[in-house]
This record gives structure tokens, sequence and C-alpha cells, in this order.
């Protein structure tokens, strides 16, 4: 990318959103994921809940784990971009276009919260789809 662009304003102010956002996604389902290992192991010590609860922990684990994996993929696919390279794009749009899917499926049953969510993912990724021309390999 030439040094215009990765000066403009835009695209600063999009790579500090995009950082923000999944860094704060990242940590609150760290905390999920902590939250669900540590209920886990004691509900299994606990003979009080039967195996419904802890299978549902297992599932939200696996899920906030997961959704880890997409903003780490989304932040290292910005950071590639902000460097100049096109598969820093592919990597984003892995870890964001997985995300809105989620969006969508949560939001199909009229859940607005969620499919303006989906909306402004699309919205980052049509605007980084847009600099994929000014990217180097």
């Amino acid at each position: 990318m030439s040094a215009q662009n990765i000066k403009s304003g835009a695209f600063k102010t999009m790579t500090v959103l995009s950082y923000l956002g999944n860094v704060i996604c990242a940590l609150l389902c760290m905390v999920l994921l902590i939250a669900c290992i540590t209920n886990g192991t004691s509900m299994e010590n606990s003979e009080m809940f039967d195996g419904l609860f802890s299978g549902l922990l297992g599932v939200f684990a696996v899920m906030s784990a997961l959704v880890i994996g997409m903003c780490w993929l989304c932040i290292i696919g910005v950071a590639k971009m902000k460097k100049g390279l096109r598969r820093g794009f592919i990597l984003y749009l892995i870890g964001n276009g997985l995300w809105v899917v989620l969006l969508i499926y949560s939001g199909s049953d009229g859940s607005l919260p969620s499919l303006l969510g989906a909306l402004i993912s699309i919205g980052f990724i049509a605007y980084y789809a847009m600099k994929i021309p000014k990217l180097s390999k």
C-alpha cells in the first residue's frame, strides 16, 4: 500500500475500530471461556446438577473459543493489511465473515441488534475490500 493510503485518516480510523472491536470481543469471550471451564469443573464435582448443564457449558466454551479465534484472525489480518499485504484481507475476511454468519443466524428470529452488528461488520469487510487493489501480494 502506498504511503498516502497508510496515512489516510479513514484507513487509520477503520483499523483502530477493527482492533478495538476485536480485542474487546476476544476479551469478553475469554472471560466467558474461563467461566465455563471453572464452572464446568465445579459442576462435575457436584452431583447437584445433571449432565445437561455441563453439556451446555461445553457448548458455550467451544463457541467462545471459536469467537476468540475469529477475533485473532481479524486482528492479524488488519495488521497485515496495515503493512500493505493482500493476504491480510483474506484472514480478515475469514474471521469477520464467520462472525457475520453467526450474527445473521442469531438474528434470524428478528433480533435487530444482531442484524445491525452483521450490517456493520459487512461494512468493514466492504471498506477493506475496496483497498485490495492498493495492497501488494
